[in-house]
């Protein structure tokens, strides 16, 4: 195994980056992470609101399925990449040269009463994780911007997801249905991305009572470096990032890990980190701060761990 790939990634918005025409700066892409310091990251198809307007659910579907299937091209023909379904596939991964690709849905919004099985089918295609909401409110449970909890249709939902063994990730979810979530899910579930509220009081972000809780149930927290989520201060410095590891360290050094969110920064980058080349001096500044032992299990082995447990 080459050990200079040993970091884990719990969010990258890898496909839609690579697809984008206008990007200015390459946060990430396929060929990019197979050279990097990456070796497994989760990886996200997502429904972008400006193109989905007017879009009914079934044609939402279509263009969840078109991505994943995108995703399964792209890994089959680069014998660089494998996708990761199941512990066999992990186990194979670490003893490889590989860089890994578990795939994410980020925000269900599609998901209805008349077509609840369609996660099923998706599974079936090689998904294995799930973000319940992305920038609004959706037929399984409230968004970081309102106050709606978790619906009746959504607690059948997280039952359907401990039972197929996928991942559950409350990234972008409030408090309400963060709780929700967690009280009723009979297996841990993962905060993708998202910061400590006490460093940057941001609803996207989570508050030491929530992460104690997230820790107490076994459960993995994803720091990601969208500036404005970091620091509600005017230059935000890769220092500022360190101390939202060091924060959720503290609370619990089993749930701390990273979830760049690469590939979907859009809001602004903390300076000298705005790529997945940069991770390996980020790494560096937090073994300083915290210690070999601590940095190794926020670079990959608390997520590690935590997928051991899940998938």
């Amino acid at each position: 195994m080459n050990m200079k790939k040993i970091i884990f990634d719990a969010h990258q918005d890898v496909l839609t980056h690579e697809q984008d025409n206008n990007k200015i700066i390459i946060q990430t892409g396929f060929e990019v992470l197979a050279k990097s310091t990456i070796k497994m990251v989760v990886s996200s198809v997502f429904l972008e609101p400006d193109k989905i307007v007017g879009l009914n659910n079934e044609q939402k579907i279509k263009i969840i399925e078109n991505q994943i299937r995108d995703y399964l091209t792209i890994i089959r023909d680069n014998e660089k990449l494998m996708l990761i379904k199941n512990k066999r596939d992990l186990n194979k991964l670490m003893q490889s040269n590989l860089t890994g690709i578990l795939i994410h849905i980020e925000g269900i919004d599609f998901i209805d009463e008349n077509n609840f099985n369609i996660i099923d089918y998706f599974y079936s295609l090689g998904l294995r994780s799930v973000g319940l909401v992305w920038g609004a409110n959706n037929n399984i449970g409230g968004y970081s911007g309102s106050k709606m909890g978790l619906t009746n249709l959504g607690k059948k939902f997280i039952k359907k997801l401990n039972d197929q063994s996928m991942l559950i990730d409350l990234a972008h979810t409030n408090e309400r249905t963060f709780y929700d979530v967690m009280k009723i899910s009979q297996k841990p579930v993962m905060v993708s991305h998202g910061n400590c509220y006490q460093l940057c009081e941001d609803s996207r972000n989570f508050k030491n009572k929530q992460l104690k809780f997230l820790a107490q149930k076994k459960g993995v927290q994803g720091i990601f470096f969208s500036k404005k989520y970091v620091s509600k201060r005017e230059n935000v410095s890769v220092n500022d990032v360190v101390k939202q590891f060091v924060k959720s360290y503290k609370i619990s050094p089993n749930v701390t890990m990273i979830g760049t969110d690469f590939g979907g920064i859009s809001s602004g980058f903390v300076e000298n980190l705005n790529n997945v080349n940069r991770l390996s001096q980020l790494m560096e500044l937090i073994e300083k701060k915290l210690g070999k032992e601590a940095a190794e299990k926020i670079s990959y082995k608390n997520f590690l761990n935590f997928l051991e447990k899940i998938i």
